[in-house]
């Protein structure tokens, strides 16, 4: 049983921490608090509007639903939660962990965001511009670009499948191996790198070895393109072009099959509606004169 199963708390509480408490259904409406840990605790569904609250840890919660408008909140966790959708506009908040959530499908503009972890939230397909950032895990995300943050010291995004290109002026840390579509790295101030696995990577900008020390992990390993061989960049950029045009052909051939396209294109006064109307009158015309 935790604090609130053994009513321990009251209006002046400033630090609560029930996590892992397998009974409690719902957290209390309390002013002062600025410190809530409800981790792990299977039935809660919801948070209630806390103004004070600095700091929410209400990950592994998989009946909550949503998180209120928190206008102090520092630093949020609720990654491992299915049921969550979507993250409220939350002006100071400065981390954020909302990884393992399969439902979560957009990163809202949060001004003072400065460490984001959104890791395999296969809905999240492009992260907004946050102009604070430094830290940023967003490993088995369908992103093609990270955009040019200006403060982003450290990066983690691999398995990215459409990831095409990183460019980060500041950048230091930087993990992007098993990206397969990854093309080019710029990122001058790198002393860590692991690219390994790129398989169609050809060209990373130069780099200033001597911010290289000795025991840098520096991994390229996998990245058979790399190499100043021109032949080789050919073909290279005849396989990444082809891989361009099937990707096209896929997407062309799935909107054809669409409900939209075809409600368009067989509509009365659409070409195939009209197409239909020529072919049938046709046949219509053959049947009559091999009747009499």
């Amino acid at each position: 049983m935790c604090r609130i199963c053994r009513n321990e708390y009251d209006s002046n509480t400033t630090s609560l921490d029930c996590s892992d408490c397998p009974l409690i259904t719902s957290i209390p409406i309390l002013p002062n608090l600025t410190y809530l840990n409800c981790g792990n605790c299977p039935l809660i569904t919801s948070i209630p509007i806390l103004p004070n609250l600095t700091g929410l840890y209400c990950y592994k919660c998989p009946l909550l639903t949503s998180i209120p408008s928190l206008p102090n909140l520092y630093d949020l966790y609720f990654f491992e939660c299915p049921l969550l959708t979507s993250i409220p506009s939350l002006p100071n908040l400065t981390k954020l962990n909302c990884s393992q959530c399969p439902r979560l499908a957009s990163i809202p503009f949060l001004p003072k965001l400065i460490h984001l972890n959104c890791s395999y939230c296969p809905l999240i397909k492009s992260i907004p511009f946050l102009p604070h950032l430094s830290v940023l895990y967003c490993s088995e995300c369908p992103i093609s670009s990270i955009p040019s943050f200006p403060n982003l010291s450290e990066l983690y995004c691999p398995n990215c499948p459409v990831l095409t290109n990183i460019s980060l002026p500041n950048l230091n840390i930087l993990y992007c191996y098993r990206c397969p579509l990854l093309i080019s790295i710029s990122a001058p101030m790198l002393t860590t790198l692991d690219c390994s696995n790129s398989s169609i990577l050809t060209s990373i900008s130069e780099i200033d070895r001597s911010r290289i020390s000795i025991g840098s992990h520096y991994n390229t390993s996998g990245c058979k393109w790399l190499y100043n061989d021109d032949e080789r960049i050919e073909k290279l950029t005849l396989i990444q072009r082809r891989i361009r045009q099937v990707v096209k052909y896929y997407r062309f051939v799935r909107f054809i099959k669409s409900r939209e396209f075809n409600e368009w294109f067989y509509a009365p006064e659409g070409i195939g509606g009209k197409m239909n109307k020529v072919i049938l009158e046709k046949f219509v015309s053959t049947l009559k004169n091999k009747l009499h």
